[in-house]
Parts: C-alpha cells; structure tokens; sequence
C-alpha cells in the first residue's frame, strides 16, 4: 500500500520504501550537499531552495523539519586533480601551515592534501559564498558524521557543473571548428562517470535517505537578449583576466555570430548534461542496490523569458561590482580571504611602474601580516631582494591575479539563480516529491493515455512501459512513475554515405503540435562569399553518426505520439546542396533511455518532413 492509500496488484505493488511517510514519528532530518545552486549563490537562508522545499516537504508530511548538516558551497566540484589542490594549497598556505616558502619547502597538512589523502584544512574558514573547488562533494559526502548520515530521511545534492571550466565552454573563439569533438566526452565524464559515482557513495552512506538530486540550468538561450550579451563581452573588455579574450570577440568581424554560438554553446551544455545525469538517474533507480527509498532527479526547466536578461529573468544579471545588489553580498564581500589588503593591494599596483619608480615602502606594508597567495609572497620578497624589471613585471602580475580573485569573489552571484529561481526550484521539488514518490496515482498518469490496453492497472502500465521502449525498467509505481516526466530527449541520427555533402539547411525535431527544437548548430554566414561555414561541429557529414539532446521540459510521456523531422532551407547560397539527407538510422532516447530505433534508409527533401511512428503498437 501506498501512502496515498491507493492498493495496487502484487505485480506493480513493490514500490520504494520511502522513509518520509507520515507515519514516522519526530523531525524530518536532511542533509545538504553541493555546489553553489544548492547553496543558493547570493541568497538570504530563508529563500534558498534547499531550506525551502524541506520546509514544504515537512509541512506535507505534518512533520518538522531540520537540515542537520550543510556543507554545500560555491564552487564544490565533485571531485579534483592534483593541479588544482596544488593551486588550492598555493592560494591559501595559511590552512596548511604553510609559511616558509624557501625553494621546496611544504607541511605535512600541506603534502597529504595534494596527495589526496586529507581535505580536513579546507574546511577551515569555509564560508558558503566563496567560490572553491574544496570542500569537493565527495568529500562533503564522506564528512557527514555517520550516525547524522543514517538518521537522515532527505538528501539533497548536485554536482558536476564545476568540474568543467565554464570560462572556456562558453568563449566562442575556443574550439569553434572542434566544440563537439573536445567537449562531448568531457560532459559524460563529469555528468555520467562522475556523478554516478557520486551517487553510489551516497547511497551508500544515506541508505535511509530519499535522494533529491538537483540538475542545472542555461543562463543563456539562443536568439534572446542579444544585445545584452554582447554588453556583456564588451565589459569583460575591461577586465584583467577577460580582456584578451573579449578583445578578440570584438576584433572579429562578426560579433552577432559569436554571442549566438556562446548561446549555442550554453544549451549544449545543458542539454548535455541533462542527458547524462538523467540516463545515470534512471539507471540507478533501477538497479536494487541503488535505489533504496529512491533518487528524484529534479530540473528547473527554465525558460527563455527566465534567462539571465530577459524580462522575467530567473537569474542574478549584475556583473559589474558597482551594481551587485544581492542579499548576501555584504557577508559574502567582508569574508573574502585578504579583502583587507585590497587597497594596499592597488597601491602597489599603481605605484610599480618601472623602470620610473620603485614601490619599496609600498610592497613592505602589504607583506605585513599577508598570508598569501603563496606566488604573491615570493613575487613580492623576490622584488624586495632584486628590484629589476623582469622582478617587477612579476610582482604586477601576481598582483593583479589577487585582484582579480578578489572581483571574482565579489561578483559570484552573477549568472545563479534568484529568488523567483529558488522558488522554480522549490515548487519542482515539492510537486515531484509529492506526485512521484509520496502520493504515487499512476492511475492518474494511466489516464493521460489513450486507449491503453489492460482489464487492470498492472496490465495498463505494462503496456504502456512495453508501448514507448521501457520494459526493461522496474514497474514498481514510483519508478514507473518518475519516467513519465520528459527532462530529456536525445536523437541519435546516422546519414548515408549517399547523403548531401553540402547540406547547409536547420533540422527540426517535432513531438505534437507544442513542441519543436532546433538540433543542429547556426552556420555561419559570409555575405562576401555568399557561403556558409559550418562551426562548433561539422554536422550531417555523410556516413557519420550526429547525437542531438534538447531539454524536454518536463512534458508528459503520453504528450509523444509520434515524432518528425524537419529540413528547412535558411538561405540562397549556391553552395550549399539542395540535394537529399538521407538518413540511414535513427535512434531515440528518453531520459537518457534507448526507446526507439529505426533502420529504414529515408531521404529528407528540403523543406520537408519524415515522421517515426512511436510509441510502438
């Protein structure tokens, strides 16, 4: 029996065991963990969604709630390399005890941290809103105090978007010709390997916990807010550790081009990821050792009107520090390591103009009581020791690189969620909570098809599960339950050798009559040669497989009774080929699930279409 009440057939009846039914006596405990989404980057405690939805989801079980441990923090990455620990150690010697930084001097704190076997001095200090790869998640994990892990009923966690360096996804001169090439097995690593992992060892250290595992979002869309993106290159202009790379997006000769590819580049990396860690989900719900009471995958969904400049903006849109207004930016900016030395910091800038004027008295007040960056340190005695040119070109450098920490810092709330984001959040873990584990009516979703087969429930959803390529999943209501919502879907299409080499026009995916995605990158176009260049990848090349995922918005899996492909022609350049695309496979996956496959040869015309009969009869 359900909590809702409702008695299902034996066959169907197994679903999980969630500790968080009303019947359970006492406080609700649950556990935070993760990167900035979940600790909820420059927001008040009391909107951050964390706090929010296990308010709710108490409150729907008449329970009290409590979150027991929050370790969840801005920059947590899942897991780390020895470069960046190295670099960690380096920009804060001072939690190693590390002072003496004579040519291979180090502590024992020190070694045991880049040699990955203690993170215990990253915790000291630790203050949320401080961008940091350490703590990692999975040593947030692994620190939770046993006896807290298994009393908790909620776990809620994310990870991964930090173990990729955004700064260089989203640069639209990096990788234009190869994006696909160098980043696709980069996002299955971080969203697939590395968070299944991460899950395993949390199941196995919350085995009473329901788990809620948070996806991420797109700050930016294709085609919406244009200009205010290209204001956004044009300030980076002006900022240290930017400025090479926005000089060159403004160099070019066709700036529009290369906002609409960093737009591009934003939602490969959503829908990407949504693939990976929903396909990692699913496994892992339907495996016995894993699931326990159950892992929800949850996603905002954003839309375009909600991202980071458009009208409803779900987002934190100030990047200049002049403009920063959210509500922890005071803790946040008086918390910055060496904010102190901030104003000590530009007055040796300012005054280190060589060979003119020296800044002896200068670098001697900032030395004072300064317990790093560990390369800061050695610039400035280096320096102080030998005041040559080369010395204080160095010293600039190591200057400006905590200057830049320090602005980085203050600005961290820029691209994260708000408080309408938090509470997107919020309502999607609360409703997918209630309706996919708490109060399980499949008998509702059984309704939203037609004319399903089955004198009972049981042989209803076993046809339904049959119908759309899920037979080989548990069937037990929550599980069946939670692939019902469509958060991704992914298109896997090989051409022909035969196909048009030059095939230049958009591809459509089409599900009903609400739903349609662009899946191919935008070419390039250049009005002097009347040519397109194809970038980011060179799709629909003959005799070679393309992998398309869009964001499937959470729609209802009875909302796809069939799908279709549509060519459209975007423009009249002589070169590009009007011949046929033809197609000599494709397969669909739902959730990260294989639920379709077709091998009939099909040649798509310009400006036409093909659809695929699914689900199966």
């Amino acid at each position: 029996m359900l909590s809702s009440g409702l008695i299902l057939p034996a066959t169907i009846s197994a679903a999980f065991d969630d500790p968080t039914s009303a019947n359970r006596q006492g406080p609700l405990k649950a556990v935070v963990l993760g990167d900035s989404a979940m600790w909820g980057q420059g927001l008040n405690k009391e909107d951050k969604y964390s706090t929010k939805s296990v308010a709710a989801i108490g409150s729907l079980l008449g329970r009290e709630a409590t979150i027991e441990t929050n370790f969840s923090h801005s920059g947590a990455a899942i897991s780390s390399t020895k470069q960046q620990r190295k670099a960690f150690a380096n920009k804060y010697p001072a939690r190693f005890a590390w002072t003496d930084f004579s040519h291979g001097a180090t502590t024992k704190l020190a070694e045991d941290f880049i040699n990955e076997q203690d993170e215990g001095p990253t915790m000291i200090g630790f203050y949320g809103e401080i961008p940091s790869t350490f703590p990692t998640i999975s040593y947030q994990v692994a620190r939770v105090p046993d006896s807290v892990a298994r009393n908790a009923e909620l776990l809620l966690i994310n990870g991964g978007a930090n173990d990729l360096s955004f700064e260089d996804f989203l640069n639209p001169l990096e990788h234009r010709d190869d994006f696909v090439h160098v980043y696709h097995d980069l996002i299955k690593e971080y969203t697939y390997t590395r968070v299944s992992a991460l899950l395993k060892f949390a199941r196995k250290k919350f085995p009473n916990a329901v788990i809620i595992y948070t996806g991420y979002f797109s700050p930016f869309y294709p085609d919406t807010s244009n200009d205010a993106i290209r204001n956004l290159f044009y300030h980076l202009k002006g900022v240290s550790h930017f400025k090479a790379r926005a000089n060159k997006i403004f160099n070019y000769q066709n700036p529009p081009q290369l906002v609409k590819e960093a737009q591009y580049r934003s939602q490969f990396g959503l829908t990407q990821g949504l693939y990976w860690t929903r396909k990692a989900v699913a496994e892992l719900n339907n495996d016995p050792e894993t699931k326990g009471p159950g892992i929800l995958y949850i996603n905002p969904h954003f839309k375009p009107r909600q991202s980071v400049f458009a009208g409803e903006s779900c987002f934190f849109k100030n990047y200049k520090t002049g403009d920063i207004r959210d509500a922890a930016k005071n803790d946040r900016w008086a918390s910055i390591p060496r904010i102190d030395k901030e104003e000590e910091l530009k007055a040796v800038l300012r005054a280190a103009v060589p060979p003119a004027h020296m800044p002896v008295n200068e670098v001697q007040r900032l030395l004072q009581n300064l317990d790093g960056s560990k390369d800061l340190v050695v610039a400035l005695k280096q320096f102080l020791a030998q005041k040559t040119v080369v010395n204080i070109l160095k010293m600039r450098k190591a200057v400006q690189d905590e200057l830049d920490r320090i602005d980085h810092d203050k600005i961290a709330s820029f691209l994260h969620p708000n408080e309408s984001g938090a509470q997107v959040y919020t309502n999607e873990i609360v409703a997918r909570y209630k309706d996919r584990l708490h109060q399980v009516r499949i008998s509702r979703d059984l309704q939203q098809f037609q004319n399903v087969p089955g004198s009972t429930e049981a042989d209803q959803l076993n046809n339904v599960m049959r119908r759309y390529g899920l037979e080989k999943y548990n069937t037990a209501p929550a599980n069946a339950s939670q692939l019902m919502p469509v958060d991704s879907i992914a298109l896997e299409i090989r051409s022909a050798s035969s196909s048009e080499r030059r095939m230049f026009d958009n591809l459509y995916l089409k599900m009903g009559d609400q739903y349609r995605w662009q899946l191919n990158f935008p070419y390039e176009y250049i009005a002097v040669t009347n040519l397109y260049i194809k970038r980011l990848h060179n799709q629909f090349n003959p005799g070679f497989t393309d992998f398309f995922t869009v964001d499937g918005g959470g729609m209802h899996l009875s909302s796809i009774t069939e799908f279709t492909l549509e060519r459209e022609k975007i423009g009249s350049s002589p070169f590009a080929g009007s011949g046929s695309f033809v197609i000599a496979e494709v397969i669909l996956y739902l959730n990260g699930i294989k639920v379709f496959t077709s091998s009939n040869v099909t040649s798509l015309q310009r400006d036409r279409s093909v659809s695929y009969r699914f689900p199966y009869t």
